[in-house]
């Protein structure tokens, strides 16, 4: 595999660059998950064993974990002052990989329309930083490297 092991240096989470709404990258990003769901219902007959399988649904979720600092300066830049909330609103998120030794070897995973909602303090002792949980509703589904997993719809 010619990437994206460059010069024995494996992508790593510091090779992350994430952008929410198009604007500058966020630094205080500790985690981030995302994922396609889908299920895909066999079809049954007179039969103990299926026949087919339907297209199913599908469709992307997930989550981001922020430094809590990050969290209370992110905020107010995604709130339309007296009209909309974060919740209400999608954002396109993009998380680009790259490496130092090979800036030219990129690869960008993107999820074009995205609705934080559930926003989760978690406070404990101990040395850790504070942080922000919140989950993540994806539209219309993630394009993984410039891919996207389904069609949308039928073509005929």
């Amino acid at each position: 595999m010619d990437w994206p092991n460059v010069n024995g240096v494996e992508v790593s989470y510091c090779s992350i660059r994430l952008i929410i709404g198009g604007g500058v990258p966020i630094k205080g990003v500790t985690a981030i998950n995302y994922k396609d769901v889908g299920d895909i219902p066999l079809v049954m007959g007179a039969s103990a064993t299926p026949l087919g399988w339907t297209r199913g649904e599908n469709h992307s979720e997930g989550d981001i974990e922020l430094l809590a600092a990050e969290w209370d300066e992110l905020l107010p830049k995604l709130t339309i002052a007296g009209s909309f909330g974060y919740m209400e609103q999608a954002y396109p998120v993009s998380v680009t990989y790259a490496e130092a030794s090979n800036p030219t070897k990129t690869r960008m995973d993107y999820l074009p329309r995205v609705r934080f909602f559930g926003a989760e303090r978690s406070h404990a002792k101990g040395t850790d930083a504070l942080t922000v949980k919140l989950q993540m509703k994806i539209l219309p589904q993630i394009k993984w490297h410039d891919l996207h997993v389904a069609q949308r719809e039928l073509v005929i």
